[in-house]
């Protein structure tokens, strides 16, 4: 049997995991509290599911995972941000990366 520590170790991983999939790919529709539900219990879950995460991993997982409209204000608000979905990373890359911001 694991330890206490290690099942939230892996616990913390795989919430953690399971957020980056759905910040990194989040659809116009998770903009509200519904929207978000219907994206974590839709396409997010068929895509963790196909990229071998279990289905009692997110049975466990996602009803604990609530739409948070702050983060969706200071995402919106990064700087170099745009409104394309993916922005161009050359002009970024002009603004914001020099010499002495990689040499720190």
């Amino acid at each position: 049997m694991r330890s206490f520590k290690s099942s939230i170790r892996r616990f913390v991983l795989v919430g953690t995991a399971v957020l980056a999939v759905a910040i990194g790919g989040a659809p116009a529709v998770a903009q509200d509290e519904a929207g978000f539900q219907t994206y974590i219990n839709g396409p997010l879950r068929e895509q963790a599911l196909r990229e071998g995460v279990s289905a009692r991993t997110l049975d466990a997982v996602l009803p604990s995972l609530t739409y948070n409209p702050r983060v969706i204000e200071l995402d919106r608000d990064q700087p170099g941000s745009s409104t394309a979905a993916i922005p161009a990373f050359a002009p970024y890359k002009a603004r914001h990366v020099d010499a002495a911001r990689i040499n720190r």
